[in-house]
């Protein structure tokens, strides 16, 4: 299923409900039925039939496809990380080659994932909750986490060289990882407290944060105007 870039994650998931054409499978209107019923009611109180009403099919299919409400978790996790990761991916392919651009796009697909939507956080907290617990899913958190940060280092490594800058692989990837947790602390700091700045600001931050330890100027910077 093809990920769009969206400002809501639940309106995203619950439209791929309304809209699912026939052919998609019984177990992937299941998984998207879950990421809607984290985004409406939290963990907690997304219970196997919650999800199986919200997917309109019945609890006994929801037993067909996943042994339990572990395993549905699990499978929702997965697809939710590999969707996002794959907008991240998408995002930085149409900026094109140059790195600077790259490297905005990646945040921008990040920062403009509205983290003031109620929804968006309650999924994220189900989750959060999920990777501590299962090893399975602290697998695929970190498995996207390093792809993610593999292609922050990219832009990092091209924007030194495109200054004619040598930079050790080490060194790319403590700036990598510190570029990784700028874009994602913004993001949660404005999720939890979303009167400290719209998406479009938590964006200019971050960038501002970033160009000024690459020395880099962003389109979407403060100091452009945004």
């Amino acid at each position: 299923m093809q990920f769009v870039n969206i400002l809501y994650v639940n309106d995203y998931f619950s439209a791929q409900l309304v809209n699912s054409p026939p052919r998609v499978s019984g177990r992937q209107r299941l998984i998207d039925a879950t990421l809607t019923s984290l985004g409406e009611h939290g963990y907690h109180r997304s219970s196997l039939r919650t999800i199986a009403d919200i997917a309109g099919v019945t609890a006994g299919l929801v037993k067909h496809h996943f042994q339990g409400k572990d395993a549905l978790m699990l499978e929702a996790y997965r697809h939710f990380r590999n969707s996002l990761l794959e907008n991240c991916l998408d995002a930085a392919d149409k900026a094109g080659a140059d790195p600077v651009k790259r490297l905005e796009a990646l945040a921008r697909s990040i920062l403009l994932l509205n983290p003031s939507h109620a929804g968006t956080m309650r999924i994220w907290a189900g989750f959060v909750d999920l990777v501590i617990t299962d090893p399975a899913a602290a697998a695929v958190q970190a498995t996207n986490r390093q792809r993610h940060v593999r292609e922050i280092r990219g832009c990092i490594t091209g924007i030194y060289a495109a200054r004619g800058e040598r930079l050790s692989p080490d060194a790319a990837q403590r700036l990598a990882l510190g570029v990784n947790s700028a874009i994602d602390g913004v993001w949660l700091e404005c999720g939890l407290n979303p009167s400290v700045a719209t998406p479009e600001e938590a964006l200019a931050i971050a960038l501002d944060m970033i160009g000024g330890r690459l020395g880099v100027s962003f389109s979407n910077g403060a100091q452009n105007g945004a």
